[in-house]
């Protein structure tokens, strides 16, 4: 799945974890500016989980801002801490191969999800 959207990948990666009975919300952020933050502090607050997945690097982006805003809002709300799963911070390859490596993928999601849904306090 190279360089697949990374809303088709939370979508297909939603449809696995609903095979094993665990529901996942995605929420597809079409847009930035404006950003529909009341949209996302309901999703989490339903949730009181967040995995925050973009196709960019992890450290520093709008990803990392996402997060933040969500844990200075639902600090006391949240069953976990927030989770980022972004491209590996490398230059990103032109390769077919090496971009499915650098850029987030399933695996790397699922495991992120999976331990959202595990972490006790």
């Amino acid at each position: 799945m190279a360089a697949a959207n990374s809303a088709a990948l939370a979508s297909a990666v939603a449809d696995a974890m609903a095979t094993r009975g665990v529901e996942v919300e995605v929420l597809d952020l079409r847009s930035l500016v404006p950003l529909d933050l009341s949209a996302v502090l309901e999703s989490v607050g339903r949730t009181r989980r967040a995995v925050v997945l973009h196709e960019a690097v992890v450290t520093g982006g709008f990803g990392a801002e996402l997060a933040a805003g969500i844990s200075e809002s639902l600090f006391d709300t949240l069953a976990a801490p927030v989770l980022r799963v972004g491209a590996v911070a490398a230059p990103l390859p032109y390769a077919h191969n090496l971009e499915r490596l650098a850029l987030p993928g399933p695996e790397r999601l699922l495991e992120a999800l999976e331990w959202v849904m595990a972490y006790r306090t």
